[in-house]
């Protein structure tokens, strides 16, 4: 068997392959959180307590870190923006920007604005961020 050369990629409704590549990722890594959760080295909540102590509202959070807890909390929503208050500010990372406006936007999933490989980045973007404002691991 010989491997295709060169960059493979896998847009949304551009290649044949991307929904079934896209629900792949899904499932694998919804796998992989399941095992880590179950081994119990997933969901020790580090950050918050730092979090809390050094930037009390969240009006005051970096920028990357607020969108990560708005994209943390849809994951929780069946996919959607879920603003359950008003921060008194937008929720932006790269190009995007979202405000009390976009209440129950799809962002994950079918017709989400955020692929697979958008959170991964996001989850990079974030850890460096952290790192950044001098966050403890």
């Amino acid at each position: 068997m010989t491997i295709k050369r060169g960059p493979i990629t896998f847009r949304r409704g551009v290649d044949r392959l991307f929904e079934q590549v896209d629900q792949f990722t899904i499932h694998n890594a919804m796998f992989f959180i399941g095992a880590l959760w179950a081994s119990r080295t997933l969901g020790r909540e580090r950050v918050k307590p730092w979090m809390k102590q050094n930037y009390p509202s969240q009006k005051s959070w970096p920028p990357t870190i607020y969108f990560a807890r708005l994209i943390r909390n849809a994951v929780s929503h069946g996919g959607r923006l879920h603003m359950t208050h008003d921060p008194g500010r937008d929720a932006e990372w790269h190009h995007l920007k979202f405000g009390k406006s976009d209440d129950g936007k799809q962002a994950i999933g079918p017709g989400g604005f955020l692929s697979p490989a958008d959170m991964l980045f996001l989850m990079i973007d974030t850890g460096d961020e952290l790192d950044r404002i001098g966050c403890p691991v």
